[in-house]
């Protein structure tokens, strides 16, 4: 089976992503559960963004108006690392009807395969570990060598970095941006719109938007 993947996106995370596509067309890995052949279509961005340079890593670039709408043969997904600009696409650029495809790298390390990873459009790199019962929301990223707790809950445009550590129970809202070997306490809540900076340590619940960071992670300019 042969799907064709529409990436929007031309930085450095849909590089990875790519990366991550080609190693599955060749080692016969498996994404979402599914054995397939992924083709890429081309990657999209906003027309103000194109320049003279046709392709990137040998594969074309188009204006993202020029995106093709949902059929059954064909699957989108957003390969920008930013949680907001991942939002405003989906909500404010793209046609409701999209079909967004989901990436799951083979060789994670599941115990429960109960845990629903496989939301639309999200993507999870190689070697994170996940126990069991937890749930990721759409459009989501799980960089490389993060390990997810029990029962743990992440909403939908949230980008969890490299390294991370999120121990069980812990609920994280909407697009939070999770910093490169953040550690997080179980039992912890965190709110919408929530960037913690690298190598913090989340102990207390954060119930307001806004940036923290440190050991123990505070509000940017806290007093």
């Amino acid at each position: 089976m042969k799907t064709i993947l529409h990436i929007v996106g031309a930085g450095g995370f849909a590089k990875e992503v790519i990366q991550m596509i080609e190693s599955q067309n060749h080692l016969d890995m498996v994404y979402y559960s599914r054995n397939e052949e992924i083709k890429i279509s081309g990657l999209y961005i906003d027309q103000e963004c194109l320049t003279d340079k046709a392709q990137y890593m040998g594969i074309p670039i188009w204006d993202i108006a020029s995106l093709p709408k949902f059929n059954e043969s064909s699957r989108t997904i957003i390969a920008i690392g930013n949680s907001k600009a991942r939002k405003r696409i989906v909500e404010e650029v793209l046609p409701r009807d999209m079909n967004y495809y989901c990436i799951i790298s083979s060789d994670i390390n599941i115990k429960d395969f109960g845990t629903n990873l496989n939301s639309p459009g999200t993507i999870i790199a190689r070697g994170n570990l996940f126990t069991t019962e937890i749930e990721i929301g759409k459009h989501s990223i799980i960089n490389p060598g993060c390990t997810i707790g029990h029962d743990v809950k992440i909403g939908n445009y949230c980008t969890i970095s490299p390294g991370c550590n999120i121990s069980g129970n812990v609920k994280i809202g909407e697009c939070v941006e999770i910093g490169t070997n953040t550690c997080i306490r179980e039992n912890i809540s965190i709110c919408d719109d929530v960037i913690i900076g690298m190598g913090s340590v989340v102990v207390k619940d954060i119930y307001r938007s806004g940036i923290y960071y440190g050991n123990p992670a505070k509000e940017k300019d806290y007093n």
